[in-house]
């Protein structure tokens, strides 16, 4: 059995991230890992086993990877990662839903995927009227560039003042 100090210091994390480990993936873990009242009504130290180290180096994998916690619990899970005994035997009951209640989820999520699809189309639309703008103004681009590389007309050599006469 390993202290909480020693289990922080062999994978290298400090032990409040080992506590809150201890408790977001409690059903991986030995029941000596889990903080609990002893007999005598105060709280024992936590005590980790072996597979509780091997447990938690796969954790901190999971983790490192970029998993969120409820992912690094899926891949546990899926793993076949033990599961303590006190995760297994819950207290509080499984939920009861009535099926009406299952079917107007079913309703809303439908209703959900409806509205997503619609927006999808929409923002496909306001892409295509980008796209198109971003052409119309790189057209009026090259046209105005072009008109400036144009040579300037020649102009009249006469003063301003003798534009009212006339040329015979």
């Amino acid at each position: 059995m390993h202290r909480p100090g020693h289990v922080a210091r062999r994978l290298a994390i400090s032990p409040a991230t080992l506590r809150v480990w201890s408790g977001e993936f409690a059903r991986f873990l030995s029941n000596a890992a889990q903080k609990s009242p002893t007999e005598t009504g105060t709280r024992a130290q936590r005590r980790y086993t072996d597979r509780d180290l091997e447990t938690l180096q796969r954790i901190k994998a999971l983790l490192a990877e970029g998993a969120t916690y409820a992912e690094a619990r899926d891949a546990l899970a899926e793993a076949g990662e033990p599961v303590s005994a006190t995760s297994a035997q819950s207290d509080t009951p499984a939920p009861s839903v009535s099926l009406a209640t299952l079917e107007q989820y079913r309703l809303s999520l439908a209703s959900m995927q409806q509205t997503v699809e619609a927006q999808a189309a929409h923002i496909a639309d306001l892409q295509a009227e980008r796209d198109r703008a971003q052409a119309e103004a790189a057209e009026l681009r090259r046209a105005m560039l072009d008109q400036a590389r144009r040579p300037e007309p020649e102009r009249p050599t006469r003063p301003w003042w003798q534009f009212w006469k006339r040329d015979d």
